[in-house]
C-alpha cells in the first residue's frame, strides 16, 4: 500500500516542483512587440539646385532622385528593433512601351545623427548614399498600393542613441529601368496622408552572455561585468529600475547549463541587473551562461 501510493504521489509532486523552479528562474510568457510608424522629418525629390522639399509628390526618374530622413524620438535608447520597415504609396508608375515593371534601388545615407534641413536640401548638399540596403520591383498594377522595404539590419545599431538617431534615405531609378517614372505621396499630401512611413516593431532589450562574461549577442548598446565567480552585472543603456527580468541559464549555441540563477535591480546604477548563477544541486557559485530580458516601461 506505502509503495502505491508513493508511485501515485512522486510523480506529481516531482511535476510540481519542476514547474516552481521554472517560475523561479523566470520562464513565463514573452513579452509582445509593440510597433510604431515614424513619419519623415524630411523628403523631398532632388533635382540639381532644386528646391522641392515641399512639394505633394516625391519623384523618381532619369533625372530625380529622391531622400528621406526619418527621428527614432519617440523610442527609448537601447529598444530592440524586431523589425524596421519602409513604406511608400504609389502614386504613378509610367513606364515605357512594352514594360510591365521597373525597379528603384534604397540606400543608406550619410547624416544618420544629423538633421537635414528639408527647405534647402538639393541634389547638391544632400548627403551621400553609403549602402545599397535593397531593390524594389514596382509593377505597374501596384499604382495606389504601399511598396515596402526591410531595413532592420540598418536602422536596429541607431537606437544607441534615439534623440539624435536619424535614419536617411536615397532612393533611385535602378539599373535596368532607364525611362521609368515613379511616383511617390509625399508628406505634405494632405489629400490622401499616404506620406513615407518608417515602421518599427520593438521587442524587450536582451544579453545573452558566456560563462566568461563576453556577450554573445544582445540589444543595442548592452555592457557585461563580471564581478566574481558567478557574479555579472549586465548594463543597458537606460534605466530599467522600474522593470521586470526574466533570466535563464543557457548556452550560447547547442549547449545546456544545470544550476541555479538569480536576478536582482543593481542598486547603485539604474541602468544594471545584478546576475547571480549558481552549480546544481544549490552548491556554490559557479560561472554559468546565461540569457536575460528586461521588459521595462
Amino acid at each position: 500500500m506505502k509503495t502505491q501510493f508513493l508511485r501515485r504521489v512522486f510523480p506529481a509532486l516531482r511535476r510540481s516542483l519542476l514547474l516552481s523552479a521554472l517560475a523561479v528562474i523566470g520562464l513565463g510568457t514573452a513579452p509582445s512587440a509593440s510597433a510604431v510608424e515614424a513619419v519623415p522629418l524630411v523628403d523631398s525629390t532632388l533635382q540639381n539646385d532644386d528646391l522641392l522639399g515641399t512639394k505633394p509628390t516625391l519623384r523618381i526618374n532619369n533625372d530625380q532622385t529622391i531622400l528621406l530622413q526619418f527621428w527614432l524620438a519617440s523610442l527609448p535608447n537601447g529598444a530592440y528593433i524586431e523589425k524596421a520597415t519602409l513604406r511608400l504609396w504609389v502614386a504613378d508608375v509610367i513606364l515605357p512601351s512594352g514594360r510591365n515593371s521597373g525597379t528603384i534601388d534604397v540606400f543608406s545615407a550619410e547624416d544618420s545623427f544629423s538633421q537635414v534641413d528639408e527647405k534647402k536640401v538639393t541634389e547638391n548638399n544632400a548627403p551621400d548614399k553609403l549602402d545599397q540596403l535593397g531593390t524594389i520591383t514596382i509593377p505597374k498594377v501596384r499604382k495606389g498600393n504601399y511598396i515596402l522595404l526591410d531595413v532592420t539590419e540598418y536602422v536596429r545599431p541607431l537606437t544607441v542613441n534615439t534623440a539624435i538617431a536619424r535614419p536617411t534615405f536615397v532612393i533611385e531609378q535602378g539599373g535596368d529601368s532607364h525611362n521609368c517614372t515613379f511616383i511617390f505621396d509625399s508628406k505634405e499630401n494632405t489629400a490622401t496622408s499616404h506620406g513615407p512611413i518608417l515602421e518599427i516593431v520593438t521587442g524587450p532589450m536582451f544579453a545573452v552572455v558566456a560563462a566568461d562574461g563576453t556577450i554573445d549577442r544582445s540589444s543595442p548598446g548592452v555592457i557585461v561585468n563580471r564581478l566574481d565567480i558567478g557574479n555579472y552585472v549586465v548594463v543597458f543603456p537606460r534605466n530599467v529600475s522600474k522593470g521586470v527580468f526574466t533570466a535563464t541559464l543557457g548556452g550560447i549555441d547547442t549547449e545546456s547549463q544545470i544550476g541555479f540563477i538569480s536576478v536582482a535591480r543593481r542598486a547603485v546604477n539604474p541602468n544594471g541587473v545584478f546576475v547571480l548563477t549558481r552549480g546544481p544541486l544549490n552548491s556554490s557559485d559557479a560561472d554559468l551562461s546565461f540569457h536575460l530580458t528586461v521588459t521595462s516601461p
